[in-house]
């Protein structure tokens, strides 16, 4: 592997949280399970192939539960050049919610590494060409046909509706550990007074703390705003996408299940190339 120094003499590296397969935290929550081994292998080959000057930067993947990856990932993992740490933390046996193994399981990381700077993407994220990095604290934002099914503030402050899929930050400014601590007090408050959440947001999951507590932590620490950067499964279809916005693109978005699902890889694939021209 290259000194990741390659890039304006500033370390980089790509940071994952995984766990097993169909052992995991969601497996009971959903009628599809994912396959987060496969999906992680296919996510990691395209970073390697498309990543352009970042393509041989270190790439880490974190396993923080007790659902751990199979012998055959793992030499997978090798042959991609890929560092695959265990760091059990026991608060996961309480996690309702696999979104909560992000920011924990960055912030892990965030204390071990060495890096200057930690790019992190979900495991459903498949780089398409070299994408256009700004290596300051900065986190994707929906856009305008997205944001309409994401969380509303019901209040007078001006608030970005922040997607944590994609994310990039100094590690010194200890971004994931702050996070995870608006989390861990975010949850304890929706715990004791799930109505003023209701009142207070609007379209709210649960599951989408782990985001809106990111969304909070904006207003405390600066954060800039990456433009959508993603196409596919659940995204805005790239037809429905002006010039500057498919400027924009750098990921397919799709997720790998244990069965059929409606959304068609292939064709999001030929649409795109048709798109680039």
């Amino acid at each position: 592997m290259i000194n990741s120094r390659h890039v304006l003499n500033t370390s980089i590296a790509l940071i994952t949280v995984i766990e097993a397969d169909v052992d995991n935290i969601d497996s009971n929550n959903t009628d599809s399970i994912r396959l987060f081994e496969k999906e992680a292998i296919l996510s990691y080959r395209h970073w390697r192939n498309n990543g352009g000057i970042y393509k041989d930067i270190p790439i880490y993947a974190i396993c923080i539960t007790k659902n751990t990856i199979s012998e055959s990932t793992r030499n997978k993992f090798k042959e991609l050049n890929v560092t695959y740490i265990e760091s059990y933390q026991p608060e996961t046996d309480n996690f309702d919610c696999g979104f909560y193994n992000k920011p924990l399981g960055c912030k892990v990381l965030e204390e071990t590494l060495e890096e200057d700077i930690l790019i992190h993407i979900d495991l459903d994220m498949y780089l398409m060409r070299e994408p256009n990095i700004v290596l300051e604290n900065s986190c994707m934002i929906y856009d305008k046909a997205q944001i309409l099914n994401e969380r509303i503030h019901n209040n007078n402050k001006v608030i970005d509706t922040f997607n944590t899929c994609y994310m990039v930050t100094k590690r010194e400014d200890n971004i994931f550990s702050l996070w995870w601590d608006k989390l861990v007090d975010l949850d304890k408050d929706y715990s004791l007074d799930k109505g003023l959440f209701e009142l207070t947001y609007t379209n709210l999951e649960y599951r989408k703390l782990e985001e809106l507590s990111f969304d909070l932590l904006s207003l405390d620490i600066e954060i800039y705003n990456i433009p959508n950067s993603l196409f596919g499964e659940t995204y805005t279809a790239l037809s429905d996408m002006n010039q500057n916005e498919l400027n924009n693109i750098y990921f397919h978005h799709y997720h790998v299940y244990d069965s059929l699902v409606a959304y068609n890889w292939m064709e999001g694939f030929k649409e795109y190339k048709k798109c680039l021209g």
